[in-house]
């Protein structure tokens, strides 16, 4: 995601994968994170970081809260990602699906890309890869929320794979509660 500053003009910072793989994550309740997700039948867990950011003269911090969904024997996952800015001067430019999947999740051997567009207020691409020598089928989503004068103060973005049916990472997206909803 791209960030900008309205008292800096022409200063960007790029926020994607880089910052959330240095970032420290640590485990939180789900309960204290924007997502909710409650099904006996899956496995739920949460992390939170929070990074000092600074762009130009503003200053403020980064929160990042993942969540992932997963089955006990881990043939279907769902991992959900929100980011959100606390500076009242720093937002986040729009980028494609494509560009923050692929800076986000930096996953190899995506096959068969097609972008599905809008479904369930997310922009929704499918695919297809290998996890573990299994072949898996696979859906990327992403949205942004809170428009704050040129751009957004948080960007929602997830992905899930199964070796079953995609309709079950559908059945599982539906029961996300996440911001924006």
């Amino acid at each position: 995601m791209k960030l900008f500053s309205t008292t800096a003009l022409g200063a960007l910072v790029l926020l994607c994968a880089a910052t959330a793989v240095k970032a420290d994550f640590e485990p939180v309740d789900c309960s204290s994170t924007s997502f909710v997700f409650s099904d006996a039948a899956y496995n739920v867990d949460c992390e939170r970081s929070q990074e000092p950011l600074r762009v130009g003269q503003s200053s403020g911090s980064t929160i990042t809260d993942v969540m992932t969904v997963s089955s006990d024997d881990r043939t279907i996952f769902v991992t959900m990602v929100t980011q959100r800015i606390t500076s009242p001067r720093i937002y986040m430019e729009h980028r494609s699906l494509g560009e923050n999947f692929r800076d986000l999740f930096n996953e190899d051997g995506v096959k068969d890309w097609k972008s599905i567009g809008n479904k369930d207020g997310y922009d929704v691409a499918e695919f297809t890869r290998e996890i573990s020598g299994r072949d898996s089928r696979c859906i990327t989503v992403q949205r942004y929320t809170n428009p704050a004068h040129v751009g957004y103060k948080r960007h929602v973005i997830g992905m899930g794979c199964t070796v079953g049916e995609i309709d079950s990472l559908y059945q599982i997206l539906a029961h996300i509660e996440a911001p924006g909803d």
